[in-house]
């Protein structure tokens, strides 16, 4: 009995020591997938967002605002938008005749950074005289504002409806428009800040206000002393303690990349593995359950029923509704990885890397159909 508390200690140990290690060297050698010494600040001139009578956010009217990103230590982009005077960006004024007459389509277009067209020309006006150009007879409203969320733009729908008619509501926006809590914009003390709600006392710093005609040797200036404080602000530890920590660690963002980038395919994806509490934490700390289809806490199936078990692998496409030979398994110890899935006519993909990398197997119905050496290869087959 000993023997074994003392096997599973050094196993443990030895699984800490190897995420330690590979955190040192992904950090030594720059292998991460974001750079985080590369700070982004995002700055808005005033005027910049108010409030309508019915609490919808809109741009200043018939003003123009000034929009800079700043990373690191150049400035990515500095544009002005052009207001109308209903506060949104766009060249024509709505609601006065200066529009298309006539025409029995007419579309409001509402959504946020991506619609206004933020960092580059506002492409929704341009779409519109495009389709005047080739003789079609559609009026398009651009109802965007930047940040917003669905909340946001219901409440716009609602405000502008009882000025402009529009037949057709088309919603874009990026998958995090559907998540941001509803806010209103307040501005003082050198910063623009998101109201939570609409109730001021709940408020956090969206941006920096600059001037409308600040230098860039300004702006950068300005942003020292900004940085400073938010410095200051937040401590030497990353906030949140423990789970600070993990949500900065580099070796798991590599992870959350890979399930990212498949996110975005057709494919389906589970994530099964051995239920240790530290490794459920880590896993749900970093938001990777979120991201994944289902889990698998292989432990919780009971005894005999993990890897190198075909019941996991069994379980595991059942719950994602695929059949096993349109499956693949990834994993990286095949003493107990890949045999359960290549039963069942699964394609196995060993990551040969971390502290399995040196273990070779002789039965061949244990070993992985693929060998990769890295995540991101996984993507390319």
């Amino acid at each position: 009995m000993w023997h074994k508390i003392v096997n599973v200690m050094l196993v443990m140990v030895s699984i800490c020591v190897a995420c330690l290690l590979g955190e040192v060297l992904i950090r030594a050698f720059h292998l991460g997938v974001w750079d985080k010494a590369e700070e982004k600040d995002l700055m808005w001139g005033d005027p910049n967002f108010e409030t309508d009578a019915s609490g919808a956010v809109r741009f200043a009217k018939n003003a123009s605002v000034r929009e800079l990103a700043v990373y690191g230590d150049h400035i990515e982009y500095s544009i002005f938008y052009k207001t109308n005077n209903m506060g949104f960006v766009d060249d024509i004024d709505y609601g006065t005749g200066v529009e298309p007459s006539g025409f029995k389509k007419k579309i409001a277009f509402v959504g946020d950074s991506f619609s206004v067209g933020s960092a580059g020309y506002p492409w929704v006006t341009q779409l519109r005289h495009d389709l005047a150009a080739s003789g079609k007879q559609i009026m398009i409203y651009n109802f965007s504002v930047p940040g917003t969320g669905v909340q946001h733009f219901a409440r716009l729908l609602n405000s502008v409806s009882r000025e402009l008619e529009f037949s057709d509501i088309y919603i874009l926006g990026i998958s995090a428009a559907f998540e941001r809590p509803f806010w209103t914009p307040l501005t003082e003390s050198g910063g623009l800040f998101y109201c939570k709600g609409g109730d001021c006392r709940d408020k956090r710093r969206a941006a920096s206000i600059v001037g409308s005609r600040s230098t860039p040797e300004e702006i950068l200036e300005q942003l020292k002393s900004v940085r400073a404080a938010r410095h200051a602000a937040s401590g030497p530890r990353p906030a949140g303690g423990r789970k600070g920590w993990l949500k900065s660690s580099e070796l798991l963002h590599l992870v959350y990349h890979q399930i990212w980038l498949a996110r975005f395919s057709s494919q389906k994806q589970g994530v099964g593995m051995e239920g240790l509490r530290q490794i459920r934490e880590k896993f749900r700390c970093l938001g990777l359950d979120q991201w994944v289809d289902t889990v698998i806490f292989t432990d919780d199936l009971g005894p005999g029923q993990s890897k190198p078990s075909v019941i996991p692998f069994q379980l595991m496409c059942s719950a994602l509704g695929v059949s096993s030979v349109s499956s693949c398994y990834v994993g990286d110890n095949p003493v107990k990885d890949f045999l359960g899935a290549n039963q069942i006519g699964m394609l196995t993909i060993r990551l040969h890397r971390g502290m399995h990398q040196n273990v070779l197997l002789k039965d061949p119905a244990g070993m992985a159909k693929v060998t990769v050496n890295l995540l991101t290869d996984i993507s390319k087959l």
